[in-house]
């Protein structure tokens, strides 16, 4: 059975922490904009983990960064 991507969730003195694989065993961090529960900066951070997973699967690892940056805010980079 596939191992389910969920992310490293950290707190902050304001805030949360995604971090989230890229590649191999490299991680990133990612502050997570905006006022979230730790339950929904739980959400936040297994959903952007998914995201990458499926990026890097796809052999787009290069643009993981910038893809998960946009996502971090729950906005997807669309408004």
């Amino acid at each position: 059975m596939p191992k389910i991507a969920t992310g490293e969730l950290r707190p902050l003195a304001n805030g949360w922490e995604a971090r989230i694989t890229l590649e191999g065993r490299t991680r990133k961090s990612f502050i997570l904009a905006g006022t979230f529960s730790e339950d929904a900066a739980r959400e936040r951070t297994a959903a952007m983990a998914q995201i990458a997973k499926r990026v890097r699967r796809a052999g787009y690892v290069a643009q993981l960064p910038d893809l998960l940056e946009a996502h971090r805010d729950g906005a997807g980079g669309h408004g």
